[in-house]
């Protein structure tokens, strides 16, 4: 579980991470940087209205089969990035 706290998920921060397939962002996310979840085991992934940028290599490499977008940029991504969104 991630710090309720957390604003930046830096660039890197869960690559290659396979421990986990679920992640739940706290509503205090403001940024997911360079490759952050890349080639990770994350297949359902909420992403709270706070997110003001994305990186567009965030989740390369991942299988993401749920994805709920809250805001107007998680929106913007998931479209820009064919993932369709709840």
């Amino acid at each position: 579980m991630l710090p309720a706290s957390l604003q930046i998920i830096e660039d890197e921060a869960f690559m290659d991470n396979t421990s986990q397939e679920e992640v739940a962002l706290p509503a205090s996310v403001t940024r997911i940087g360079n490759r952050a979840f890349a080639h990770s085991s994350v297949k359902c992934i909420n992403l709270p209205a706070s997110l003001t940028a994305i990186a567009d290599d965030a989740f390369k490499g991942c299988d993401l089969q749920s994805v709920t977008a809250e805001g107007e940029a998680a929106q913007a991504w998931c479209v820009r990035h064919g993932i369709p969104v709840k």
